[in-house]
């Protein structure tokens, strides 16, 4: 078994490694290809979207790349390895049990794409309402000087306050 721990621990390690080497360079790649993008679009594109939110907005994306491609890659191919050698032993030892237990894989299967789907949901609610309140705080910062000549302090912080608000309900 100590053999066994320890192969696996030098196959994970390098898996973990390697992935996160590969989604770093990934990242960088998508995150100067994103701003080349940005740089060639016209003013009527800025006119449309609001370009203080694109900062933050790349680097959520990114990141969520990022994790998809290391840690989360390596984590689904583990599982899936284990779940076949799981059950090519769950078979050769006892294949009675085993067929019993896969008569509810179905219903398991259905619940966790059910999960899967209201998870994914949820974060795509939240990183939009987030992007839209971390935009708006970099608006009223850049423009801070007329924000302070005209009064408006109390304005603006009543507008964050509504993101925040809305963030906070996305929860």
């Amino acid at each position: 078994m100590v053999i066994v721990a320890l192969v696996t621990f030098g196959f994970s390690w390098f898996q973990l490694t390697m992935l996160s080497m590969y989604s770093e360079r990934i990242a960088e790649a998508i995150k100067t290809q994103y701003f080349k993008a940005c740089l060639e679009k016209d003013a009527d594109f800025y006119d449309q979207n609001n370009p203080t939110e694109m900062g933050s907005k790349i680097a959520k994306e990114v990141t969520g790349i990022q994790r998809g491609l290391g840690e989360k890659f390596g984590t689904i191919i583990m599982g899936l390895v284990g779940f076949t050698s799981g059950f090519i032993f769950a078979f050769y030892l006892g294949w009675t049990l085993t067929l019993y237990v896969l008569i509810g894989f179905p219903v398991l299967a259905f619940i966790l794409v059910y999960l899967g789907v209201s998870v994914k949901t949820g974060i795509l609610e939240i990183t939009k309402s987030y992007t839209q309140s971390a935009g708006y705080a970099e608006q009223a910062l850049q423009a801070i000087k007329i924000v302070q000549t005209y009064g408006n302090e109390l304005l603006e912080l009543k507008n964050f306050t509504k993101y925040l608000i809305r963030s906070k309900n996305a929860q």
